[in-house]
């Protein structure tokens, strides 16, 4: 679809909201030929709020405090950000399949699309989902990752697009920060 859309999530995180733990989130994309060319990703309770805009960068907003983020390097130990709510075994054999290629991981559980803005902030260097979202989910989130250099892809490696279809389920995918490294390697060994 050419026409310009804007997706909205406005309670990301469900069973965050329901458990009181402050993950959950406000999401809102504008979509621009299949692509998430803008995105803000806020979650109140912890006064956090994520930007991206194509072109132009991601920004994190913590309080008062403004500032630009970039995904980080990947390092002797690797950080994978988990779904709180919706971990399964191929989490589970992702992480246990990456242990043997890093000296450490480092497993970060947060709920919503606060896990894509931990990759692009550099807390987390990967976030896989192996379960259906739909375009409301991570809509947001990818603009943000991919505004601050990081990418969005399905586990065969495409690009995630999107078209106005409130139906449309995404496909399993990964989250990345660091394009550099070669993940789909790791990916396809779990």
């Amino acid at each position: 679809m050419r026409t310009p859309f804007w997706v909205i999530d406005p309670l990301d995180g469900t069973k965050e909201f329901i458990n009181k733990n402050g993950e959950f989130t406000v999401n809102i994309a504008l979509i621009h030929k299949g692509e998430p060319i803008l995105g803000l990703v806020s979650a109140p309770a912890i006064d956090e709020t994520f930007i991206g805009i194509k072109g132009e960068g991601s920004f994190k907003i913590s309080g008062e405090r403004e500032s630009k983020i970039k995904p980080s390097s990947v390092g002797k130990t690797l950080s994978v950000t988990i779904s709180r709510s919706h971990q399964s075994q191929r989490d589970k054999d992702f992480i246990n399949s990456a242990k043997k290629s890093f000296e450490g991981i480092n497993k970060i559980e947060t709920g919503s699309s606060l896990k894509l803005c931990r990759v692009a902030e550099g807390a987390a260097d990967i976030y896989c989902r192996f379960g259906p979202t739909y375009q409301w989910d991570i809509a947001a989130g990818q603009a943000i990752v991919t505004s601050s250099g990081g990418k969005v892809n399905s586990l065969e490696g495409d690009s995630l697009t999107y078209r106005f279809d409130p139906e449309k389920k995404n496909p399993e995918f990964y989250c990345i920060g660091d394009v550099s490294y070669d993940w789909k390697s790791l990916i396809s060994s779990s």
